[in-house]
């Protein structure tokens, strides 16, 4: 199935004609597109209303509206990052307000409890649900609204309209959720128990700063936590090796208050389970269109939000609800070059942030809030952008449907560095098959290179080449022979390992790479898991000194198409650093660790017989489309 994605850019030429041509002299305005009004000489805005919560907080309030004359449909979005002056997420990111108004909707932007011009104290992810809930039936009562609400936004707001859904007020006729993620604190916080450091470090300290100014601090702690700040700013290499993590510069309690809580909180606990939109899915009742991308970090959400909402015993929701899955970084909207994820321009066909949703937003909302038959009805219920091939596919699922297949990891005992002897085959390997090992220094861990991580002033997202982490000696690679035809994967994609350590805790990492004809060595997909928590993240299960275990590292969503020639390749190791925080290999919380605590680890991986370590690999067929 062919998704009608694939000829946006041609489809939006053919619809706004030259102004589509050169996005720098001007863009597509959408909304205005719907034929709904003609073009307004004014916009109202209504400045910092306060619109006050359950519990008495007033919420700073910005009412963008036309004079038209007669109610129309209000689009909501609740965000952390300054209502007014971010015109990046409020004209950039998804639709732009303006032209929303022009089309007859009714734009509502509110500042998140605690942040810029609103009332009470920043807790992030624990007042969005009612706060949300209560702005949306306060929108819905004003004479300017016809009664119908739809909720929006990017990053957190994207969240934070999840949040909304889940509330499920009255007057709420639909989401528009754009890379946001929906699982909570995966993704966010950690990834199968390790700690996301750079995205933690990067956005932390950088809402640090509005917890400055809002705080009576004397002004000598003011300056000082000011310089703290402006040096973690100004030197995040430096300040990222630091330990204790807990005590980082940047992430004091006097900045980030519930920094020391969110570190030592049990990832099922009910703190986080009620921030958790698909643990609570059974309350959503309207249909959702999420977009999120392939190298998006928060991507692990959107994918176990689409099983959610697709096995939602609503109709409406099961059926009626979008998911679009691109080639893209979570900051590509903000790149000048919105159509790439770190080395790679994916062309085109692959428009991000504002070129995508400005068009699918307005036929999106256009339908839900004023009953139009747009074509949004007859687009598939997931679309993906096949990288590799580079071309849009439509599918009635994800994981698309596909045929589980297992590469099996092979060697004959030195798989370390790519020019080692690690091979992968679809056969067993033989009872006898030796083991693969290497060292694991935390004070010397394999650095991050792209991928599905957030943190710009500390390398970029994406795909980058990763011959030069291939080259450690602290990392295993198994390559399969090139291959005769295209191999198209498409689903959730699994390490499964056999492994022991002399360490009583440590992690494992698998990253999925597509090896090119002229050696460039193109990363697909990555993941982590930390052994303590192999067995549940409820409870902790340490190792055994000689004890041999089996250990499932989910690469998580994968859509790429192995071409003719490439060879598939997997890489093992123990660490993606600063992505991820060092496991100390010890029984101390990594986060609290000091340096007298670091451990060397030695690790096997073991492949014979007895224990089949493979790769799982969901192969989609061309028929399958």
């Amino acid at each position: 199935m062919q998704s009608s994605l694939a000829p946006i850019d041609a489809e939006l030429a053919a619809r706004y004609g030259s102004r589509c041509s050169n996005l720098q002299s001007g863009r597509p305005r959408a909304f205005a597109s719907g034929g709904h009004t003609e073009r307004l000489r004014t916009v109202k805005i209504e400045r910092d209303v306060m619109v006050t919560m359950r519990d008495g907080i007033a919420l700073a309030t910005d009412v963008y509206r036309g004079e038209h004359g007669t109610p129309g449909p209000a689009l909501i979005q609740r965000t952390p990052y300054d209502k007014h002056l971010n015109a990046l997420y409020l004209h950039a990111a998804t639709i732009d307000l303006i032209d929303a108004v022009e089309a007859g909707y009714v734009v509502v932007v509110q500042d998140c409890r605690g942040r810029f011009g609103s009332m009470g104290e920043w807790q992030p992810f624990v007042h969005e649900s009612d706060d949300g809930y209560d702005t949306v039936e306060w929108a819905a009562a004003q004479p300017w609204c016809d009664g119908h609400v739809g909720v929006y936004g990017n990053s957190y707001a994207a969240n934070a309209a999840l949040q909304v859904a889940v509330a499920a007020p009255p007057h709420l006729d639909t989401v528009f959720s754009y890379m946001g993620g929906a699982l909570m604190p995966e993704g966010w916080v950690r990834t199968n128990g390790a700690l996301e450091l750079s995205f933690m470090f990067f956005w932390l300290t950088r809402g640090a700063w509005q917890t400055l100014y809002r705080s009576d601090y004397d002004e000598d702690t003011r300056e000082s936590l000011s310089r703290t700040l402006t040096a973690a700013a100004g030197r995040p290499r430096r300040v990222i090796d630091h330990l204790p993590v807990l005590e980082m510069p940047g992430l004091q309690p006097e900045l980030v208050p519930f920094w020391e809580d969110w570190v030592d909180r049990r990832d099922t606990s009910e703190e986080w389970r009620r921030a958790d939109v698909v643990e609570r899915i059974d309350a959503l009742r309207v249909p959702v269109l999420h977009v999120s991308g392939f190298f998006d970090n928060f991507g692990v959400g959107h994918t176990a939000l689409e099983r959610a909402l697709a096995t939602h015993d609503d109709p409406r929701v099961s059926g009626e609800s979008r998911f679009i899955l691109g080639p893209w970084d979570h900051e590509a909207y903000m790149s000048p070059r919105p159509s790439t994820a770190g080395e790679i321009d994916f062309g085109p066909t692959a428009p991000n942030g504002f070129r995508l949703n400005s068009e699918i937003g307005r036929r999106w909302f256009d339908r839900w809030l004023r009953g139009d038959e747009t074509s949004i009805a007859s687009e598939p219920r997931v679309s993906f952008f096949e990288t590799g091939s580079d071309r849009w596919v439509g599918a009635k699922s994800w994981p698309a449907p596909h045929e589980q297949r297992d590469l099996y990891l092979a060697s004959a005992g030195a798989a370390n560095t790519r020019f080692g002897d690690g091979w992968l085959t679809w056969e067993p390997n033989a009872a006898s098959a030796p083991h693969d090992e290497f060292s694991y220094d935390p004070n010397d861990p394999v650095p991050t290179m792209g991928g599905r991580t957030l943190c710009p002033p500390l390398g970029m997202a994406g795909v980058v080449d990763q011959r030069s982490v291939e080259e450690r000696q602290d990392v295993l690679v198994y390559t399969m022979p090139a291959l005769e035809e295209p191999l198209l994967v498409a689903g959730e994609v699994q390490v499964v390992v056999f492994v022991s350590s002399d360490c009583e805790d440590t992690d494992f990492t698998g990253k999925l790479v597509d090896l090119e004809p002229d050696g460039y060595c193109r990363n697909v997909a990555e993941g982590i898991v930390r052994l303590r928590y192999r067995d549940g993240l409820d409870h902790e299960a340490f190792l055994e000194a000689g004890e041999i275990v089996e250990v499932v590292i989910p690469l998580l969503h994968v859509g790429h198409e192995f071409q003719s020639g490439h060879c598939l390749r997997l890489e093992i190791s123990s660490s993606n650093f600063p992505r991820f925080d060092r496991n100390l290999n010890t029984r101390v919380n990594p986060a609290r660790g000091t340096p007298s605590d670091l451990r060397v680890a030695r690790q096997r991986i073991h492949h014979d017989a007895e224990h089949p370590a493979r790769l799982v690999l969901p192969i989609r067929t061309p028929d399958q489309d």
